[in-house]
């Protein structure tokens, strides 16, 4: 019999759980003769290396991910590598992420209802990406400071940039 693994995110948020729970409930009721277990990447259990662990034979694994980016191309797979070589009767099988359509667009309305437009800056990163994108960021601001006082002080801008090699 193949095992049905819902492969959600995790969250520090209580809620988040709930609602996986209810999803892998649905899932269930929708196919009663398919063991269904629901198992976390990251911050809630359980995890999907715990799940996996206990298992053998024919697995599927559903990605409960909005988008096919990072967690989907990257983790799940190295997880999955990991388990079949930690557990040689696992036949494991990862299907694409549930999320068949961009969250972007619904993004930009809760921006814009939010008072946001064009000209606000926002910024969606990764957190493995987090601590090198505001590093990057102030370095960039710190450059962008320097041309700006070098302006200020009478350099011209292609003078600048010839030396700051930002503008």
């Amino acid at each position: 019999m193949t095992t049905l693994v819902l492969a959600a995110h995790g969250s520090r948020d209580p809620r988040f759980d709930v609602t996986s729970r209810r999803v892998a409930d649905a899932v269930r009721i929708a196919l009663p003769d398919v063991r269904v277990e629901l198992a976390y990447l990251d911050l809630t259990a359980p995890l999907l290396t715990d799940v996996l662990g206990e298992l053998s034979g024919d697995v599927v694994v559903v990605p409960l991910l909005f988008g096919d980016g990072f967690h989907s191309k990257v983790d799940l797979p190295a997880l999955l590598d990991d388990a079949v070589v930690a557990n040689p009767a696992l036949r494991v099988r990862q299907t694409p992420v549930v999320g068949r359509y961009s969250p972007v667009p619904a993004l930009a309305d809760r921006l814009s209802e939010a008072g946001l437009g064009d000209r606000d800056g926002v910024l969606i990163i990764p957190r493995e990406a987090e601590a090198e994108a505001i590093t990057l960021a102030l370095e960039k601001v710190r450059g962008e400071n320097q041309v700006r006082e070098a302006i200020e002080g009478g350099m011209s801008a292609s003078d600048a940039f010839a030396k700051f090699g930002i503008m």
